[in-house]
């Protein structure tokens, strides 16, 4: 028995070889286009086929290819993608819209912390404070936003991609 074993240990070792493994990339960045005719996205400038098999969410919620479409024009949604080979395999797309109460801004750090207004009628109306970062080109707009100011802003997890009312992006 423990030579049966061996001998099929070392075939898997001498075959191993042959078989070709490929490593999956993330990739994440703006999704740019999405072309539902050829089933491809283009994230920042770079295309992308999309495997017949590949799960989509928006917002962890399961959508088709049109669910990653753009919101407005030139408004468009982060995403998390898994790539193997040239094939993309799973797409976790996020866009949600932040309405509340800043309550600190590190430019330093680039981070600032806002209480979120809840706006559902079952809300407890306990605010749910979120820290969100965003990129340097940010500081000169978040300067001037006061501490317990109001602030509408579009987010992408724990990213800050929009301030819609100040018409900038990242």
């Amino acid at each position: 028995m423990y030579r049966f074993i061996c001998k099929i240990l070392l075939i898997i070792l001498l075959f191993s070889n042959l078989i070709s493994i490929v490593d999956a990339e993330i990739v994440e960045g703006f999704i740019t286009k999405v072309d539902t005719i050829n089933n491809k996205i283009s994230i920042d400038d770079k295309t992308y086929k999309i495997s017949k098999d590949c799960f989509i969410r928006f917002n962890n919620n399961p959508v088709t290819i049109n669910g990653l479409r753009p919101v407005y024009s030139n408004y468009y949604k982060w995403v998390i993608v898994n790539i193997n080979g040239n094939l993309v395999m799973g797409i976790d797309s996020y866009y949600k819209v932040v309405e509340g109460e800043i309550k600190e801004v590190s430019l330093v750090a680039g981070w600032l912390t806002v209480s979120q207004f809840q706006q559902d009628s079952n809300s407890n109306y306990e605010s749910l404070i979120e820290k969100y970062y965003f990129p340097e080109k940010f500081n000169t707009i978040l300067k001037s936003y006061k501490k317990n100011g109001h602030i509408v802003m579009v987010t992408a997890l724990d990213r800050l991609l929009y301030l819609p009312l100040t018409n900038n992006s990242i």
